[in-house]
């Protein structure tokens, strides 16, 4: 892939990070309290799907989901954010949330 396109695909990828964090924000979850990642062990992409992983900081608690299509993702610079994966985070986080609580730790 070229330069280029692998600097695009870097932002998309960063882009859909800084997605979750606003889903977080808009369920009260503090942004600070949790850590989000695409395609841990994956190597670098490009990848058609995603594997994304939601967790505390100290990876006491987390949640996965594979098979988001990349295309959920790829919303960079429209300032919207895919309905389908806002509804995919969004159950993530809810999972996320329960699971912490039974845990003893605040979002």
């Amino acid at each position: 892939m070229p330069k280029d396109g692998t600097e695009q695909y870097a932002r998309v990828m960063e882009g859909a990070r800084e997605d979750v964090y606003v889903v977080a924000t808009r369920r009260s979850i503090r942004t600070d309290a949790i850590k989000v990642q695409f395609d841990t062990g994956r190597g670098p992409g490009p990848h058609q799907d995603h594997i994304l992983t939601i967790s505390t900081l100290d990876n006491a608690v987390s949640v996965e989901r594979s098979g988001i299509p990349h295309e959920w993702i790829a919303t960079l610079g429209s300032g919207y954010i895919d309905t389908r994966f806002v509804k995919c985070v969004t159950v993530m986080l809810a999972k996320l949330e329960k699971d912490a609580a039974e845990a003893g730790i605040r979002l």
